[in-house]
């Protein structure tokens, strides 16, 4: 007997209203648990990037000191270390504080780090003090030492070109004493290391991790560490003075 021919074509099978909006909507869920972890992973790998840069500035101020009678390099502005020349022109008396102008070829750290790139931090969101959006093109560094003067229980690194030579201010630290305790002193860091800055906002904050404020620090002996500073440090511009037994000097 043949089988009876069906009155009804086939359907094409098509999702429902109800179903299209409940994979809709696990796809947002899934979206929202994976975001932030991505998110976490492009800062890791760029403070990662900055991390490895600093390293390499590490080398070089040692390599410098070496070729220059123990000196550190006395430069001229708190960025003039190395990098390029930047394009900061809101203030010109900041401009000038920093080394905004000076030539890539006047940087000394430059002829050991060429590569100019290394001196901009992928993390780099500028400085609100000054109303710089990025520190590496308008100021020509993403990286600043303690420079000319003592301040934040640090002693001071590279000296001041500009001053008269043989002040204080003018005279870099030298090699041996960087040596007396290495791994606590603190060579450089990210621009916005310093307690000035708007340490009460997220949003210009360099680096956020779990709602920490904190900063790749390059120290004497070449490491560099991810570092979070005490929340007293913001008292601490002039005094206490800078003592290599404390966490950093």
């Amino acid at each position: 007997m043949s089988r009876p021919v069906s009155r009804h074509p086939c359907r094409r099978a098509a999702f429902t209203l109800i179903e299209l909006l409940v994979v809709i909507a696990i796809l947002a869920i899934l979206a929202g648990l994976l975001l932030p972890a991505l998110g976490r992973a492009k800062e890791k790998g760029q403070q990662i990037k900055c991390a490895s840069n600093q390293h390499q500035m590490g080398i070089a101020y040692i390599m410098y000191a070496e070729d220059n009678s123990d000196l550190y390099p006395a430069q001229r502005g708190w960025g003039a270390a190395g990098g390029q020349r930047g394009t900061y022109a809101l203030d010109p008396a900041v401009g000038e504080s920093f080394g905004v102008n000076v030539a890539p070829t006047n940087r000394p750290l430059n002829r050991y780090v060429s590569a100019v790139e290394t001196w901009r931090c992928p993390s780099d969101k500028g400085d609100s003090t000054y109303g710089a959006k990025n520190c590496f093109k308008e100021y020509g560094n993403s990286y600043v030492p303690q420079f000319q003067h003592d301040s934040y229980r640090t002693r001071h690194v590279t000296g001041d070109a500009r001053l008269a030579a043989g002040t204080y201010e003018a005279t870099p630290i030298k090699g041996n004493e960087v040596a007396l305790s290495p791994a606590n002193k603190i060579i450089q860091g990210e621009w916005d290391w310093h307690a000035h800055h708007d340490v009460h906002n997220p949003k210009t904050w360099w680096h956020n991790s779990r709602g920490q404020r904190r900063f790749n620090m390059l120290f004497g002996d070449g490491h560099v560490v991810f570092y979070a500073f005490p929340k007293e440090m913001p008292d601490w511009i002039w005094s206490p003075a800078y003592d290599p037994s404390f966490l950093w000097w």
